[in-house]
């Protein structure tokens, strides 16, 4: 006999899932952009794509790809911080 009649809650990490809750919010971040919408707006509707998506706040965001990263390459100082920071900017530059 078990000890416990508890239910079982299934925790499997379901983050980074390309869902199409996540495609319906990713195009309304580009609907701000065009509609030419305040930044805060737009820093917010890119957060909530980025947390849906399960990125943290200190990882490389997506969305700062066509404003910093000009190269298909890391630069100099991310490979300095370790192959795990050279693992995250590939991660954020393949889910842009």
């Amino acid at each position: 006999m078990s000890g416990t009649k508890r239910t079982r809650i299934d925790r499997q990490h379901r983050a980074g899932a390309v869902t199409p809750q996540v495609i319906h919010l990713h195009r309304r971040v580009l609907e701000l952009q065009r509609k030419g919408a305040s930044r805060e707006d737009i820093h917010d509707a890119e957060r909530l794509v980025e947390r849906t998506l399960g990125v943290k706040l200190w990882d490389f965001s997506p969305y700062d790809f066509p404003l910093i990263f000009k190269t298909d390459e890391p630069p100099a100082y991310v490979h300095e911080k370790g192959p795990g920071a050279v693992a995250n900017w590939q991660h954020a530059k393949d889910l842009r």
